[in-house]
């Protein structure tokens, strides 16, 4: 996926569940994410009933992604219990890259604003995060072993 503008949806939930990937959702694979604007996207799970929302611009699960110069930007991942990930969120990754991305202005309700990552190995390198909305361990959260999504 290259080139893109993805802005201003939402990723809400069925009834009593989780609101994943406002922008994006990948679900296995080896994705390569290059050069696209991924703005003002919203993971809630408010609206529904659920307790967690995971990835305001981006969730990704169980894939081999690749991110490189992308702009995610403006996104916000909430729930009533928790919200991880409000640019990016990364869980049971066995591998993954982000290289030259400018992450910034994403908020949360509880970790990770700028990016989230849970269970899972990879790189991060020669990205910017910036002016990302306070919260418990803001701009990442890196969590490599623990259970919970």
């Amino acid at each position: 996926m290259q080139d893109n503008w993805i802005t201003q949806n939402a990723g809400a939930s069925a009834p009593d569940a989780n609101g994943v990937g406002g922008g994006v959702v990948v679900l296995y694979g080896a994705p390569r994410l290059l050069s696209n604007h991924i703005l003002s996207n919203t993971a809630n799970s408010n609206v529904t009933g659920g307790d967690m929302g995971f990835g305001g611009g981006l969730f990704l699960e169980e894939a081999r992604p690749w991110l490189d110069g992308n702009v995610i930007q403006g996104n916000r991942a909430t729930g009533v219990i928790m919200g991880r990930g409000g640019g990016v969120r990364i869980a049971a990754c066995p591998a993954f890259t982000l290289t030259n991305n400018i992450v910034a202005r994403n908020a949360v309700s509880s970790t990770g604003s700028g990016i989230a990552i849970h269970s899972s190995t990879g790189r991060l390198a020669h990205n910017t995060m910036r002016k990302t909305a306070p919260a418990i361990k803001s701009a990442c959260w890196w969590n490599p072993a623990a259970s919970s999504r």
